[in-house]
């Protein structure tokens, strides 16, 4: 098993055709073949299954990629590391960031850190939580800054918590909740909620909140945007 296998079958994996994958690792269509065939002997398994002359993952297929892409990422990123320790103010820092922290808090910070470091070069995605983790546990990314409402097990992960940030209720300067400096969960029970759909941590740590006050919020308007959810509560 090589680099040069492993690399063209995650190609083949991620919706390349044979010529394809054969144009971005500069050999021939049938190298491309003998590379998968090998691959395949030596895990002893099927990898790729033809239907209607293109290639599909076949189970063990899809359960190889994850493993495929955790090598080849692994490997980019202990090169990178190897370079940084001759010179650390070079390089690349690959991290992940849920869309507030991701939108309101890091792109200062990132300004700041490439003022100190021009030669740095600074990769932020801003995703999902479960793509992040997904992302962190194939060595995509270096680390992740999200909320610590988002279960991560101490065991597999090192967790920081370094900031720790207010959440407020916010609500049109002629709403009448505008006049009070403070509010409980029953007064907002009949008030029109803005929120974000399901799989949203913020989500899930409200309704824990709301639920925990023996309140049921019934009117709801979802917006997976919180600059959405900004202009929708201006308006």
């Amino acid at each position: 098993m090589n680099i040069s296998q492993i690399n063209a079958f995650l190609l083949l994996a991620n919706g390349f055709n044979v010529t394809e994958t054969a144009k971005q690792l500069f050999c021939t269509q049938p190298s491309i073949s003998i590379k998968i065939r090998k691959l395949e002997e030596e895990l002893q398994t099927t990898l790729f299954e033809r239907i209607n002359n293109r290639l599909y993952l076949t189970p063990q297929g899809k359960v190889y990629q994850k493993y495929a892409s955790q090598l080849i990422n692994l490997i980019k990123s202990s090169s990178e590391h190897i370079r940084q320790f001759d010179d650390p103010s070079k390089g690349n820092i690959k991290f992940g960031a849920s869309h507030f922290v991701g939108v309101y808090l890091l792109p200062k910070i990132m300004v700041q850190f490439k003022n100190l470091f021009p030669l740095v070069n600074l990769s932020m995605d801003i995703s999902s939580s479960m793509q992040l983790i997904h992302k962190l546990d194939t060595h995509e990314l270096d680390f992740l800054i999200m909320s610590d409402h988002i279960y991560l097990d101490p065991n597999e992960y090192k967790i920081n918590t370094f900031l720790i940030d207010p959440l407020v209720l916010i609500c049109s300067p002629e709403h009448w909740l505008a006049r009070k400096k403070h509010c409980k969960f029953s007064d907002i029970e009949s008030e029109n909620f803005l929120m974000k759909p399901n799989h949203s941590a913020t989500r899930d740590f409200l309704l824990d909140k709301i639920n925990e006050n023996n309140i049921k919020i019934k009117n709801t308007i979802e917006i997976n945007s919180l600059e959405g959810i900004k202009q929708g509560v201006m308006h």
